[in-house]
Formats: structure tokens, sequence, C-alpha cells
């Protein structure tokens, strides 16, 4: 990848939740995400924003989905890297989290925060909620 011709990053880091899903399995439960403790999760993003920083334009975009919970975590990791926060997008989702299934609250949603190097812009300018229909997998 050359450097400076990136206009936007996109990532889904893992949240550092040490997630496994709670369902019941026939055989062993799948193995944990790697990189998905809390120590690991907030070092790769670190790691990853010092690692696009040469390859992004003057004027680019970050979008980093987060869990809430680490959240103002990430937000301090971006700012120190140099990167602003320019808001945080709410992504609504159809279909519910299969998180902590014994949680009070059924999770439909996510954050990402959108962070800028330089001063791009958006237009048409867009609403900071993203409502997407869930796309079926059907054969």
């Amino acid at each position: 990848m050359k450097d400076k011709s990136v206009t936007l990053l996109l990532t889904d880091p893992p949240y550092g939740k040490e997630y496994q899903s709670n369902r019941r399995w026939k055989t062993k439960p799948p193995d944990r995400i790697i990189g998905d403790t809390e120590v690991e999760s907030v070092g790769m993003v670190s790691d990853l924003l010092d690692a696009i920083k040469p390859k992004l334009k003057a004027d680019a975009h970050l979008l980093i989905f987060c869990n809430w919970k680490r959240e103002r975590y990430i937000q301090q990791i971006i700012e120190d890297a140099g990167y602003k926060i320019r808001s945080v997008i709410v992504w609504v989702r159809e279909e519910n989290s299969t998180e902590d299934v014994e949680s009070t609250f059924i999770p439909c949603y996510e954050h990402i925060l959108h962070a800028t190097q330089g001063t791009p812009t958006v237009s048409p300018r867009k609403p900071d909620v993203f409502i997407i229909p869930q796309v079926g997998c059907y054969g």
C-alpha cells in the first residue's frame, strides 16, 4: 500500500470483552476471539493507528467500531495518536446481539467512532444514526 493513498480506515477491532458464546454446544465451544482481552484490544487499536498514519491522505476519515464500555479508552487512544474525534455514529441493527444473554437489556446498536486526519468532508451530509436492514443468507 502506497503512502498517502488511503482516504478511509474502517475497522471493527475486538472489544476487549473476552467474548465466548453462552450458547450450548454439542461439542466444545469455539475458541475465544484473538486479541479480545482488555489490554490486547486497546494495544491493537493503538498499533493500528500508528501503522496507518503514513498511509492516510492529508484529509482522511477513520471509522472505528467500539463497545460502549471501552469507548472512552479508544477515544483517548485516537486523540493520543494525533487524530480528531468528530462524532459518534450509532448503527442500529435489526439482528440483536448474542453477547451477554443474562443481561437486562438486549443490545441492538453499536457505536462507531468517527475521527479524522486533516479536514475531510462528507458530502452530502448524512445523519449520525445508521439503520441498516439485515441481509439474509439463504441457500
